[in-house]
């Protein structure tokens, strides 16, 4: 069985992270929650009162994944916002769809301890494995 944990990794001024879920979809989705867990404390409550729609596709499964992460913290950066639940598909091989619901924070009420510059190529690893998918990501901080 697949293992769900999410592991921080030890990187010189930047935050790493390696993640593993059964499908492609979760992997996506799991690595983009868990990015947020590195910006927001970990005591933050969101509502999911707004919502955003990605359509991305990329040269292959690496760039997607980058563009994806890359996309979501975009719309952290330049409107606040926060998602609570993504629902995302695999439109075909190297393109996705995701909708998105959640929260444009308020500095006043939520903390950030983290600032994402950038999603990085970096050691980046993306790999199916038997019982389903490893991605290895590190965010530029």
């Amino acid at each position: 069985m697949t293992d769900n944990t999410i592991e921080i990794l030890d990187h010189t001024a930047d935050i790493g992270l390696r993640l593993r879920r059964p499908t492609l979809e979760a992997l996506f989705v799991d690595a983009a929650l868990a990015m947020f867990h590195q910006i927001i404390a970990p005591a933050a409550h969101f509502e999911a009162n707004a919502e955003e729609q990605i359509s991305l596709q990329a040269a292959d499964l690496e760039q997607l994944f980058v563009a994806w992460l890359s996309e979501v913290n975009f719309l952290f950066q330049t409107r606040l916002f926060v998602p609570v639940a993504i629902h995302l598909s695999f439109i075909a091989e190297n393109e996705i769809l995701a909708h998105m619901s959640g929260e444009c924070i308020k500095l006043e009420k939520h903390e950030i301890v983290a600032e994402i510059k950038g999603v990085t190529f970096c050691m980046l690893n993306i790999q199916q494995e038997k019982d389903g998918w490893m991605a290895q990501v590190i965010f530029d901080v």
